[in-house]
């Protein structure tokens, strides 16, 4: 899809183009989920009864699966309140470290269908890079043998980085839960994600044509213009998600009323459903005017969510600098403005993201006013201030 201002000056203009590759949703079918729950006796009272409430609900919506679906929940040590209703995979002996808690999931024989397991965590204890690298490589066996691995931490500082790659190695998700976490929203992503195809060897080029000349690139990352064309290899796009990149492309004046197709988009991508090759070439269009107020106020609203999200991650990393040079009342003013845009746009279009991101901007801007800079340096800012990875950099 190609989504840009359909009016532009003919005597010459700037505009914002947001080209996009979209995919389907996935079709939810019979998914055999398996919840792992790591909840060690070392673990704190408070976490483990964190794991417990979270195992219990996942529990209470199994009536909600597809029809055909099963539900295993399989912990160190037993989970009382689960009764006898939910069956598990294994038994469990004693006190497995993670990666032998891990390690006997990996090598379990799997039922013909499909299996997605969630890994849930809280505090795991300090990782050597041995273990790390061995719980990586059996994320990757789920992989091989066609299931998917995702990981929930309901710890206070989960180690990040980790957790990403253990769980991208699992070709799963990562989630950490806050206060925000709806477990019945989750659950409903989770299934979507289980059932979701892969597109692989995405070819997306963007070419401008015509005197039209490519100024900036504001998203992707890892996008960028070469002699006014933009070429990217997506090794792959989940089904359900979409690719975008948001240019800026200086119009030229009109030479000709038939040179209004500015950008030429090109997209082959492997279909794994019907198992081959396919091509897709589209043009986006302009439409030239003399008058300037015919080009005000139309821009399309898609290229403004788009501005307005880059815009939030601007605004996140120009706060760094102010707060470490004490000004933190001037970060509060370039959270609080920011906050305004988001709700006023939120609230016309009844964008629910964009107002949650406000209501963010605005806690911290709160918690500025009386500055914690332990807070700042928690997980908190990291989940709830780079909240929607995929709006930044499409990795899903």
């Amino acid at each position: 899809c190609i989504r840009d201002s359909s009016s532009v000056m003919a005597t010459g203009d700037t505009i914002h183009a947001q080209i996009g590759i979209s995919t389907q949703n996935p079709t939810v079918e019979a998914t055999h989920l398996h919840i792992l729950v790591y909840n060690p006796i070392t673990l704190t009272a408070d976490s483990k009864s964190k794991l417990q409430q979270t195992a219990f609900s996942i529990q209470s919506l199994a009536s909600t699966f597809p029809e055909g679906s099963s539900l295993t929940i399989d912990a160190v040590n037993p989970i009382a309140e689960l009764g006898d209703q939910t069956k598990n995979l294994i038994d469990q002996k004693g006190e497995p470290s993670l990666v032998q808690f891990l390690r006997s999931y990996a090598r379990t024989p799997l039922s013909v269908g499909n299996h997605h397991f969630v890994l849930l965590l809280a505090e795991h204890g300090e990782l050597s890079n041995t273990e790390k690298r061995d719980l990586t490589d059996l994320a990757n066996i789920f992989n091989v043998k066609s299931a998917k691995l995702s990981v929930v931490s309901v710890g206070e500082s989960p180690h990040v980085a980790f957790l990403q790659a253990l769980s991208e190695k699992g070709q799963g998700r990562f989630t950490v839960m806050t206060d925000r976490f709806d477990i019945k929203i989750w659950l409903k992503e989770e299934l979507r994600y289980a059932n979701a195809l892969k597109l692989h060897d995405i070819k997306f080029s963007i070419r401008s044509q015509h005197g039209a000349t490519i100024k900036t690139v504001k998203s992707s990352v890892g996008s960028y213009a070469s002699n006014n064309v933009i070429e990217n290899t997506i090794p792959e796009l989940i089904q359900g998600k979409d690719y975008v990149v948001l240019v800026g492309i200086n119009i030229p004046s009109a030479t000709s009323p038939q040179n209004d197709e500015l950008i030429r988009v090109n997209v082959d991508y492997f279909d794994p459903l019907k198992k081959q090759y396919r091509s897709v070439r589209k043009n986006g269009q302009v439409q030239y005017v003399m008058d300037r107020n015919k080009t005000l106020n139309i821009d399309n609203t898609k290229v403004v969510r788009s501005l307005l999200i880059l815009d939030t991650q601007s605004v996140i990393q120009g706060i760094v600098p102010v707060i470490q040079d004490k000004r933190y009342y001037q970060a509060v003013a370039m959270l609080t403005e920011q906050e305004i845009k988001l709700n006023e746009y939120g609230k016309k279009f009844k964008d629910e993201e964009l107002l949650r991101d406000a209501q963010i901007l605005s806690k911290y801007a709160d918690l500025l006013y009386n500055y914690d800079e332990k807070m700042f340096q928690s997980i908190q800012i990291w989940h709830d201030l780079s909240w929607d990875t995929r709006r930044y950099s499409e990795k899903f």
